[in-house]
């Protein structure tokens, strides 16, 4: 039998908190007060381009299988990830944006991501910006909103891929890492 090993390399990583949490447990993983829902098309997207999402204390990971010369061996250009969240019950109660909302006659998510802060001049790397959508009909959970990695090439730090589609970021990089913090 043939041992087939697959390395990884990092695209970037989300580093989230909340002020209760952080107040309350400090020590509390993320995993513990966070719920995640990628949807059935996002999983299919990671599954097809070999990229992954990993938790991680602190936060969530993605990850993309790469070549021997660490190229990725996908195309990631104009690759889109969006994964929904919600809190769960104790901290939803101490978060300062309101969980449900309606925009026109639809129910409202927030919108965190690398294309949402480059578009409005936040400060990079944090993702915190409010932006509003609305909920796709095929949401099947109330999902309080959505982190979008968009894989972009440019020269931009907002961009995750280089000019020529190669990785930018080395994993631990500050420029790989953005910033979630959800205010009590």
């Amino acid at each position: 039998m043939e041992n087939v090993t697959v390395a990884y390399q990092h695209v970037c990583e989300i580093a989230l908190s909340h002020q209760y949490v952080t107040t309350t447990q400090p020590a509390l993983p993320v995993t513990e007060w966070i719920q995640w829902y990628p949807d059935t098309a996002t999983l299919q997207l990671l599954d097809d381009k070999k990229l992954a999402v990993r938790a991680f204390s602190s936060g969530l990971r993605l990850i993309t299988a790469i070549k021997a010369d660490k190229d990725p061996i996908c195309d990631l250009s104009n690759t889109n990830i969006r994964i929904g969240f919600t809190f769960i019950p104790s901290v939803a109660a101490h978060t300062k944006l309101d969980a449900h909302f309606l925009v026109g006659n639809q129910e409202g998510r927030y919108v965190f991501g690398n294309a949402v802060a480059k578009a409005n001049g936040s400060t990079y790397p944090d993702i915190s910006l409010q932006t509003v959508t609305v909920a796709a009909p095929t949401d099947s959970e109330r999902l309080f909103g959505y982190i979008e990695i968009n894989i972009i090439r440019g020269p931009g730090s907002y961009d995750l891929l280089d000019t020529g589609g190669k990785l930018k970021y080395q994993k631990g990089t500050a420029n790989s890492k953005f910033s979630l913090i959800f205010q009590q």
